[in-house]
């Protein structure tokens, strides 16, 4: 998943320009998704550029079974 602190998709809608906008729509996240990952069981790896992405993306097909892999990039 990409963490990009919350609501960075949003910038896309024509209300971006809007005063109100950060309030309503980029309400920045702190969720702690590696505790998130052990509530459901799940293999937890953080990754913080592009190749490394790439490089756990492999490793993660080959191991199989379900993982979050978390790319920060806030």
């Amino acid at each position: 998943m990409v963490n990009n602190g919350g609501g960075g998709i949003f910038d896309h809608l024509p209300q971006h320009s809007l005063p109100e906008f950060l309030e309503g729509w980029r309400t920045p996240q702190h969720i702690d998704f590696e505790h998130a990952a052990k509530t459901f069981g799940l293999t937890y790896h953080h990754v913080d550029t592009p190749d490394n992405l790439s490089r756990r993306l492999g490793s993660a097909l080959a191991d199989g079974g379900p993982q979050l892999i978390e790319l920060k990039l806030a």
